[in-house]
């Protein structure tokens, strides 16, 4: 199912430290080359730049850099661990990062565009509430993150 978009909390946590490793798995006889081409027709870093990623908690230089080595600049997404912290505590670590403007503003913008239609909030599998709530925090951090 190509069409769906998983997106992964707090830059992935260990998930784009683990890609070298499991790359190597092509050397191992239970799974092979054979096997790892099967599962990941164009290498596992083609299949991980695939996914989203927002980067609540993962704003440490270190590991946002990783980030941005693995995975295209427009599946980077803004995150809060809102209600745990403020949102201001994001937005704090978030304006920290010494990156481009370009990319701290598509970072920012995308959250919102991606994720919502023409004001509205993208509704599927029945989640209104859930949906109207995500829309909700996603204005807020907009709002906030206006560089």
């Amino acid at each position: 199912m190509p069409d769906i978009k998983f997106i992964f909390c707090h830059g992935g946590g260990v998930m784009p430290i683990l890609l070298g490793r499991m790359q190597g798995f092509s050397g191992w006889r239970g799974v092979g080359p054979e096997r790892m081409k099967a599962m990941f027709p164009n290498g596992v870093y083609s299949e991980f730049s695939k996914l989203y990623f927002e980067c609540a908690q993962a704003y440490a230089p270190e590991a946002f850099s990783l980030v941005r080595k693995v995975v295209k600049p427009d599946h980077i997404l803004f995150g809060t661990d809102y209600s745990y912290f403020n949102v201001s505590h994001a937005v704090g670590q978030f304006k920290a990062l010494d990156i481009p403007d370009d990319l701290r503003t598509k970072i920012a913008g995308t959250m919102l565009q991606r994720f919502c239609h023409a004001g509205k909030p993208e509704v599927r599998c029945g989640l209104v509430k859930r949906s109207l709530a995500l829309f909700t925090l996603l204005t807020r951090c907009t709002l906030a993150l206006k560089l």
